[in-house]
């Protein structure tokens, strides 16, 4: 069972460096677009989100990666004298409270952002700078939502894998 948690757990962390190109990624976006646009325009309004979202992104990925490091040794001294059947029940246990809830406050915040995105949209029409804000937080409310999901998609298949393996 450890060789499975300690996979886990690199998968974790797969999804922490993928935040965190991500976050480089609207970073060059932002910079490439303060190069190359003039004063007021929709694609300078797309930069300030970009910048935003990706200092964000670099920031909460390497903070993942440091609790998923702390994670995975933690899991290895608690599950050391433990059976595997022990521990199958417990990780079954962790991570059904995880598929259950572990998504909320990262939906309701891309959601938001969609939200707001499609609002601020709605009411620019002859604004191209607040245009390029709005557009700006469709694009990482999507990307975000896009992220979630694959997170849990890996989560639940995890959860699935523990369920079913036997334990001899």
């Amino acid at each position: 069972m450890m060789e499975l948690i300690r996979g886990y757990y690199a998968g974790e962390r797969y999804t922490a460096i993928l935040a965190m190109g991500i976050g480089a990624v609207l970073l060059l976006l932002a910079l490439v677009l303060w190069r190359t646009s003039s004063g007021v325009s929709l694609a300078r309004g797309m930069v300030h989100v970009f910048l935003v979202a990706g200092l964000f992104q670099i920031v909460a990925g390497f903070g993942y990666s440091m609790v998923v490091n702390r994670r995975v040794h933690e899991a290895e001294q608690i599950y050391s004298g433990h059976t595997e059947h022990e521990i199958k029940q417990q990780e079954i246990a962790r991570m059904s409270r995880v598929v259950k809830s572990g998504y909320r406050g990262g939906l309701v915040a891309y959601t938001a952002l969609i939200l707001l995105g499609i609002a601020l949209l709605l009411l620019s029409i002859d604004v191209p700078a607040r245009k390029g804000v709005a557009l700006a937080l469709l694009i990482v409310g999507v990307l975000g939502h896009c992220v979630e999901a694959f997170s849990m998609q890996a989560n639940r298949q995890y959860l699935k894998v523990v369920e079913t393996r036997l334990i001899i």
